[in-house]
């Protein structure tokens, strides 16, 4: 019942699966599996390059340009926009409002354009379907009229547990995500705040120079390239560019040898 959608949402966004075309910069591509550790399945990667044998190339997870000639077993996706997804009350229920095709059981539509008999935003109660698969309603001015698939978004009933849950699930991506982020990467500079097992003192700058992904990830040495131990995440921040500046001059100043004129 109804026409086929062939629309994805992925977090929040909605994308149409590209079957008509090739590639262009700008889309997207998804792989639903990867064997690969620097591409994450179910991610819209953005294309950035199409080369000269039209292989999409895409910034992978490692900050590297990935040539997908070498996995081309994804999905082609154009971008079309955040999908509606707010909650409204309609006749004492709660409603989700989301942007899809009809389907067997709905009963209200809002169209998201204004036509002459009837008015974006409004709630319309669907009679029936037509021959296309288009919802029909009673417009403004009580005629029967349709709205075409792309043009309206759909109520569907939700309860407020269900809302919930799926907010602090969201939040809890929202959190894992904004820690991976956070994570310290190999070269970086960290401030030791636990120096236990290691040869480190707290405060020490270090440089992260191995992550392994253990529960102790970080290997790292001092300032005079001097191994210091091994460290578990919550056992070193990030550290500021002052900081880093500071230690490395005091570092300088400590290798100062009798005898050496150095400018301060």
């Amino acid at each position: 019942m109804g026409k086929q959608s062939n629309i994805k949402t992925v977090n929040g966004v909605q994308y149409r699966v590209v079957t008509d075309r090739g590639a262009q910069v700008g889309d997207y591509l998804m792989y639903d599996e990867s064997s690969r550790s620097y591409i994450e399945e179910g991610k819209p990667y953005e294309i950035v390059r199409v080369d000269s044998w039209d292989d999409p190339q895409i910034i992978d997870e490692e900050g590297d340009e990935f040539d997908t000639v070498w996995a081309t077993s994804y999905e082609l996706l154009e971008k079309i926009g955040t999908v509606p997804n707010e909650l409204i009350t309609h006749e004492g229920v709660i409603y989700r409002n989301v942007a899809r095709d009809v389907k067997e059981g709905d009963k209200f539509i809002v169209p998201t354009i204004t036509n002459q008999d009837y008015t974006a935003g409004k709630v319309y109660e669907i009679t029936e379907f037509d021959s296309d698969g288009d919802p029909r309603f009673i417009d403004d001015v009580n005629d029967d009229y349709y709205v075409s698939s792309g043009n309206y978004t759909v109520l569907e009933p939700v309860s407020i547990d269900e809302e919930l849950a799926a907010a602090q699930a969201r939040v809890a991506e929202l959190e894992a995500m904004k820690m991976k982020a956070s994570r310290l990467k190999v070269g970086e500079y960290a401030k030791v705040v636990n120096a236990d097992m290691t040869y480190a003192s707290v405060g020490q700058i270090v440089k992260v120079i191995c992550d392994d992904g253990s529960g102790t990830p970080y290997r790292a040495k001092d300032l005079d390239g001097e191994l210091v131990g091994w460290f578990r995440e919550e056992m070193l921040v990030r550290a500021t560019d002052e900081e880093v500046a500071e230690a490395q001059r005091q570092v300088a100043r400590e290798n100062i040898k009798p005898g050496v004129y150095v400018k301060l």
